[in-house]
């Protein structure tokens, strides 16, 4: 053997060793080339659930006769498009709509409204709306049915009604991304209501859906009051305890206090959104939850809006923050820091 085939043979020899020592490092049957270029694998990003809400919707007595004069977008103009895009954008509807329908003097108490005003409604971004109030009966169980038919057409869904409570008036759920919420609406305003049965209601949805994430929607409270009363609170911490994971409130035409209990969002009235009350700087102020959802947490954007007779504004700089300092001091006090910086955050809810 000649020294040019010995020295190849010493290559060949090193080289192997080389590539069994390395190859010993690893699992058998584990290539070096898989290894190396570990598989890559796609993780799904989930889209996060947007939903806004406000309080009272009151489209008859002057707000009617209004837009008949001045359009039916007119309580809407100041908004721009600030409602649009939201995958629920949910308001209490305050009285009946019907094709026969009156505006009844300022001071007069029982309201209807003009079907075309749906439209305009469902337009500027409301596609929910609670019925369980005291004034969906101001022309009997009728007019509440007649209200019904009128949103079904014009494609805004509904729960609730002013008297009855059961799964199939007081409860609806609509699937977003993958996810499904349980809305229910329920009015405690009346002496009739059955607080055992409201309980109830709310055991039943978590128990069939468990997983939903599960809204309650409730008339209640003293009118013109800054701060939820006992009763409030007792049917508050009830519903929670029952399975609610979110509590919004109206009827007292103000806004009033905010409260978490058991890591569950209370907030106690909403306040007037569109109305024709402006007798004080409590009814024309108002309070827009935006709520952002995720698998593992929710977060709560305090969106302030003052009433320009009828048309609510946004609250912007110093009136913002005066009325997120003033909502602060009535309301629970480890949230006073968040409420003032306009977020309840993700620290005090969760998605089940």
């Amino acid at each position: 053997m000649n020294k040019i085939s010995f020295s190849l043979l010493v290559l060949v020899v090193v080289f192997g060793l080389g590539v069994l020592l390395v190859n010993r490092e690893y699992a058998p049957g584990v290539s070096l080339s898989e290894t190396s270029t570990p598989p890559i694998v796609a993780h799904k990003v989930e889209k996060p659930i947007q939903l806004f809400f406000v309080g009272d919707v009151m489209l008859g007595r002057y707000v009617g006769q209004t837009m008949d004069k001045e359009g039916y977008d007119y309580p809407y103009q100041k908004l721009g498009d600030m409602l649009k895009g939201y995958d629920l954008v949910v308001a209490n509807l305050e009285g009946p709509v019907l094709e026969k329908y009156n505006y009844s003097p300022e001071s007069q108490f029982q309201f209807s409204f003009s079907p075309k005003s749906l439209v305009e409604l469902n337009k500027t971004g409301f596609n929910l709306v609670s019925l369980g109030n005291n004034h969906g009966v101001d022309y009997g169980n009728a007019g509440a049915e007649e209200t019904r038919q009128h949103l079904a057409k014009t494609g805004i869904a509904f729960a609730g009604h002013p008297v009855r409570m059961s799964t199939s008036t007081s409860v609806v759920r609509r699937t977003v991304h993958e996810r499904t919420i349980s809305f229910i609406s329920l009015n405690a305003t009346f002496p009739s209501f059955d607080e055992q049965g409201a309980t109830s209601l709310v055991e039943s949805e978590r128990s069939d859906n468990p997983n939903n994430f599960l809204i309650l929607a409730i008339h209640w409270g003293e009118e013109y009051k800054l701060v939820a009363n006992a009763t409030q609170e007792r049917l508050a911490r009830a519903f929670v305890d029952a399975g609610a994971d979110l509590i919004i409130g109206h009827h007292p035409h103000v806004v009033q206090n905010v409260e978490v209990y058991k890591g569950k969002a209370i907030f106690y009235s909403l306040g007037n959104f569109i109305f024709d009350q402006w007798f004080s700087k409590d009814v024309r102020e108002q309070l827009g939850i935006k709520l952002i959802l995720t698998a593992n947490s929710t977060r709560f954007n305090l969106v302030p809006f003052y009433r320009a007779r009828m048309q609510p504004v946004p609250m912007v700089d110093e009136q913002r923050q005066q009325f997120l300092d003033a909502l602060a001091d009535r309301s629970s006090p480890e949230l006073a820091p968040h409420i003032k910086a306009g977020v309840v955050s993700p620290v005090f809810t969760s998605w089940r």
